[in-house]
């Protein structure tokens, strides 16, 4: 999904369009108690060698799934509204919503760098430097 949705925003920065992904976090769905179950059938099945080589991983994914989400739902609208507020071409191409976005935000600087690196010259330059300057 996230590469079509930065394809239509080069493919549409030309128009005048703005595209933004939106990034929620963890939010209190049934995500977590769907994987604690899942992760619970999986580790029976496991042989105890390999629960024990990975118990250190295991530990932080169970906190993860017992914190059942932390943060208000709303807050993924209200970021949307705000973005819709901004002046056209201003908006950024992602948008991670979350109280601790470093993950997110590694990753889309990643992202951000190789784009540039593929997209900035050549015949998508124009389009590339729409998008890149935005938010």
């Amino acid at each position: 999904m996230e590469a079509l949705f930065e394809t239509m925003a080069y493919e549409l920065a030309p128009f005048g369009v703005d595209v933004t992904i939106v990034q929620p976090g963890g939010y209190p769905t049934r995500i977590w108690a769907n994987g604690e179950r899942h992760a619970a059938s999986i580790l029976a099945r496991a042989p105890a060698e390999a629960r024990a080589a990975y118990a250190p991983h295991l530990e932080i994914a169970g906190r993860m799934f017992r914190s059942g989400g932390t943060t208000d739902p709303m807050d993924v609208p209200r970021v949307i509204a705000r973005m819709l507020a901004m002046p056209p071409g201003t908006r950024p191409l992602r948008r991670a919503v979350h109280p601790n976005t470093a993950a997110t935000d590694a990753m889309n600087a990643a992202a951000a760098e190789v784009q540039a690196r593929v997209l900035a010259s050549g015949p998508f330059a124009g389009w590339h430097a729409r998008v890149a300057s935005r938010g």
